[in-house]
This record gives structure tokens, sequence and C-alpha cells, in this order.
């Protein structure tokens, strides 16, 4: 089992050396550094499994190094504690929101020391575990699923534009333009395909990085929930089941871009049309709870198990061997990363073979900055969020 290795920040070498005596019990690596930057070169060299730093010393400014370790995907999982001599709750509240993970008071024993080591190595322990088996299913399902899908669509554009190429003279008009369809909704699938898989890429990200997170959330270009409505119709049209979608949604202004609106609710709908049979009914409703805005987009189809919503994520489909499912399972795991990003919540209620209910929850426009921000704002007609839509 190889070595963890422990980072002590402080200025005083004597808590340097004390925790050093006791943590050395447990046979750990143990470094120290007495300011912010012997400390930041140390990390960047090899980062520590575990880092201690003391509050409240000219020396070392801990919630600058923190916010630091944060920014970087090579950094930002290390378990991060403040020694202190006394609780405050400001300093509680701001290293927490920073990213720290526990505070340890001054004067502490030894099993205190080696509770926190243990609760926190455990916990990266087991972070890093799901990660792996995440990473495993994605590499899984990217192999078994994406084979397929390039090569389904690129079959149907090579094979109908040989027929052009060979046999365009022998054809009749009529089978030309079957063949230019099916050439067309081939390029569509791929087109998809690929899109999906750089968005998920980026948004992936973007989720491991605070600063983008906070850049997202700061940019926000704060849309209608009318966007909804467009949405239902566009796809309701494209798939020839405009009259199986009912729809209902109050107009109330939403912290998300208008981009990453229109995919996330997109997505909601075409996983309930493709899990659902032609004819059955789709029911989308959005309102107003609380501070979020409650977007639950329901259908009538097979619906999933419990165990399956657990496992949802990128390009994990259901019982393909079963049903006949186009996509590579992307949809839903890129509407949990947008939440994410904003701060949204995903809630998926199913009954096998019965319904299935997805629940979003995306974040209101603080009413402060919305007035703020008013006057500048323009009222969109249904043909304006169209064409915003496609930017």
């Amino acid at each position: 089992m190889t070595q963890k290795t422990i980072l002590i920040i402080s200025s005083e070498e004597e808590i340097n050396q004390n925790i050093k005596e006791m943590i050395t019990e447990k046979k750990f690596s143990v470094i120290t550094a007495s300011n912010d930057k012997i400390s930041l070169t140390k990390i960047r060299q090899k980062p520590p499994d575990l880092i201690f730093c003391q509050l409240g010393t000219p020396e070392i400014d801990g919630y600058h190094l923190l916010t630091e370790l944060r920014k970087s995907s090579r950094t930002f999982t290390i378990p991060f504690i403040f020694i202190t001599t006394k609780f405050d709750a400001g300093q509680w509240r701001r290293g927490m929101a920073l990213g720290a993970d526990d505070f340890l008071l001054q004067p502490f024993t030894n099993s205190e020391l080696h509770e926190a080591i243990d609760t926190r190595l455990a916990k990266q322990e087991a972070l890093i575990n799901q990660y792996k088996q995440e990473l495993e299913h994605l590499r899984s399902s990217i192999l078994d699923f994406l084979p397929h899908e390039m090569r389904t669509a690129l079959t149907g554009i090579l094979a109908s534009s040989n027929l052009l190429i060979t046999q365009l003279d022998r054809l009749d008009l009529s089978i030309i333009r079957e063949l230019l369809s099916c050439i067309d909704s081939s390029s569509q699938r791929l087109s998809r395909l690929v899109h999906n898989f750089l968005l998920y890429s980026e948004l992936s990200l973007i989720n491991q990085n605070p600063d983008q997170i906070k850049l997202c959330r700061s940019l926000e270009n704060y849309s209608s929930s009318k966007t909804v409505e467009y949405i239902v119709i566009k796809i309701g049209k494209e798939r020839n089941r405009r009259i199986n979608i009912n729809w209902h949604t109050e107009d109330i202004s939403l912290a998300i871009s208008p981009l990453h609106l229109t995919k996330l609710v997109e997505e909601l709908i075409d996983n309930a049309l493709k899990f659902s049979s032609v004819g059955m009914p789709i029911e989308v409703t959005g309102r107003k709870n609380g501070d979020y805005f409650h977007l639950s987009v329901s259908d009538r189809g097979r619906g999933m198990t419990a165990e399956q919503i657990a496992l949802i994520g990128a390009c994990i489909q259901f019982d393909r061997s079963t049903y006949e499912q186009q996509g590579c399972g992307l949809g839903l795991a890129i509407v949990k990363q947008l939440l994410q990003i904003y701060g949204g919540k995903l809630i998926i209620n199913s009954i096998l073979n019965q319904e299935t209910r997805v629940n979003v929850y995306i974040p209101l426009v603080k009413s402060s900055l919305f007035l703020m921000l008013q006057p500048k704002q323009k009222k969109m007609k249904t043909s304006e969020i169209a064409s915003a839509s496609s930017c």
C-alpha cells in the first residue's frame, strides 16, 4: 500500500513538530511548510494526500491558499483541514464556502487528530473509487454503443449516397427524395451524437473548476420559461407527436443561459418521447416552487427501476438488447451536468412499465438583480426565441 503524504502548514515550528510526532505513529510521510510560498511550491511539486493549515498568522493566508488549490483539478480534491485556537462562526462559514473539509480546534488530543485524518482520507478514498467506477461505466458504454451509433449513421449516409452516384439516371424522383431524406436523417443523427459528446466533455470540465462554475453563473442571460413552450412545439413537430404533448408553464425568469435551458428542455422531452409509444401522452408543466422553477416532464412509457435511476450517467442505456434505442444515453447525463453548474436539482420518479416523471429545479433570477437589469430586457416573441436558441 502506498504511503500517504500529509502536509502541515504552520509558521510555528512547535506546532509542526508536535503534529508531526503524533502523525508519525500512523507511519505517514509528513512534510512541513512555514508560509504560503513554500506551501504552494511543495504542493505543485508533489500534491499531498491531506493538508493541515494554521489560521490566524501573518505568514499564512489559509483562505487564499485554499482558493488557489480549489482552482486546479490536480489539487481540487485534496482534503484541507484548518487548525485554529478558537471557534469562530465567521471563520467556519468562510472556510467551508471555499471548500475546507474540517476545522481542528487547538489544543487537540492524539485521538482527535487521528480521527480527523482517518475520516478525511476514507472520504477521499470513497470518492476516488466512485470516480473509477463512473469512468469504467463510461469506458464500457463508449466501447459498446459509440461504434454502433456511428456505424449506423454512416451506413445510412454511405449506402444512400452510393445509390445516388451510381444509379441516379435510373431512379424515380420519389426514390431520390427518399434517399436524400435518409442521408439527412442519418447526418442529423451523427451530428447530434458528436455534439452531445463534445458538450458532455465541456460540461464535465466546467464542473471540475469552481472558477468556471462561478463564471457561468455570473454571466447568466436571464431567459423566460417561454423557451419551454417553443421547444415543446419544435420537437413535437419534428417527431410528428405534437398532438401527444400537453404543456403548461408559468412565465418566470430563470438563472440559466437560454442556450443551456434550451438543451436541457430538449433532452428531457426527447427522452420522454423516445421511451414512450406513439400515441401515449407526454405532460410538461413548469411553475414557481420557492426559489426554483420546477419543470416536470412525465411519460407513460416503460419506466425505470430504482437501480437504473441510480446508474444514470454518461452513455448508460438500459435494456438495449430488448428495446431499440437511438442515441448513446447522454441526455440525462447532460441534464445532470447542467443542473450541477447552475445549482439546480434533478429528481426522477418512475414505476416500471407504467410511467416516469423527471423533475428538474432551476434557480430563479434573484429579484434585486432582476429589477436592476429589467430596463434592459426585451419581451421576446416566439419567433425571436427560435432565433435566439439557434445562436
